[in-house]
């Protein structure tokens, strides 16, 4: 992010400048993550600014009016989360620094997350959608080795278009991958990933690379392809797949983790496969592969 060019001060372009170095070097996050948590830290300034507030010296109930008056009782739970996330890392910095002593965000009452599961694809369903993509194109051959890939390697979007070719291990079936925070996690891949791969660099990447360029999947510029693209591609290849159903590119992830579980996975090798740091985080996929199975129970048991 080009802080520079944000609708703030000098003084408090500096603050979020250090900030976002907190963030990178402290923390360890991910670029989209820093830029997230900026863009929300600037809008928390913004506002600060225009009630004449110093955002060093606001309370609890100042944050509270600022949700309330900007997000009102219809605020998504994920976007509040990561908002009141973003605050807290900024104060905590602000602490560091000793610009500030106790942290506000410490007395704010955190959303309570949706008990709403996940919407997952059957494995018909995956079979149809990985199908879509018209292997007689160009550009299909590289989105079909972009499906297989995130499905057999339970990717999210961000770590698909950060793939680079020294991640690829395709004689050992294995891709070396960067998720959250920089951490590095080993994932096998499946036959058809490493087919559809091996075909994908053999017949169309060498053709559209720009340059040395050396991330794994290309736009048509030969420059790496971006997270848009990707979900519109997903949206695409739905339609022409016929399903019709809430799915994004991280559908593909819930579905590698719900299937492999179904399939009898223990829950600490599809962690160490996803990449998650808790457990917890984890457990979700046995709820929603215990609501599958009981579906498929109900919908064929012999005694109605």
């Amino acid at each position: 992010m080009d802080i520079s060019k944000l609708n703030l001060n000098k003084n408090d372009q500096q603050i979020l400048a250090q900030f976002e170095n907190y963030l990178l070097i402290v923390l360890s996050l991910a670029k989209n993550s820093v830029n997230a948590y900026l863009s929300d830290t600037e809008k928390w300034m913004i506002y600060c600014k225009s009630l004449n507030l110093s955002y060093l010296e606001v309370k609890a109930s100042d944050l509270e009016k600022y949700y309330q008056i900007s997000y009102g009782d219809k605020m998504a739970i994920s976007s509040a989360t990561r908002s009141l996330s973003s605050l807290h890392n900024f104060y905590s910095f602000l602490q560091d620094i000793d610009l500030i002593g106790a942290n506000p965000v410490d007395n704010l009452t955190r959303p309570q997350k949706s008990s709403v599961l996940p919407s997952v694809l059957s494995y018909e369903e995956v079979d149809r959608l990985l199908n879509a993509p018209d292997l007689n194109s160009k550009f299909g051959i590289r989105d079909r080795a972009i499906l297989e890939t995130m499905y057999a390697a339970g990717l999210r979007v961000s770590e698909a278009t950060r793939l680079e070719l020294a991640d690829l291990h395709l004689s050992m079936h294995l891709i070396n991958v960067v998720g959250k925070g920089n951490v590095e996690r080993i994932v096998p891949l499946n036959d058809a990933a490493v087919h559809f791969l091996e075909l994908y660099f053999s017949k169309i990447r060498k053709s559209i690379v720009n340059g040395n360029e050396t991330a794994v999947f290309l736009n048509y510029q030969g420059h790496p392809i971006s997270r848009q693209s990707i979900w519109k591609m997903v949206k695409k290849y739905l339609q022409i797949a016929g399903i019709d159903k809430k799915v994004t590119p991280h559908t593909l992830r819930h579905s590698f983790a719900t299937h492999l579980i179904s399939n009898g996975a223990d829950l600490r090798s599809v962690q160490e496969l996803l990449g998650h740091r808790n457990v917890s985080t984890t457990q979700i996929y046995t709820h929603i592969a215990n609501n599958l199975l009981l579906k498929v129970y109900n919908e064929t048991k012999p005694r109605k």
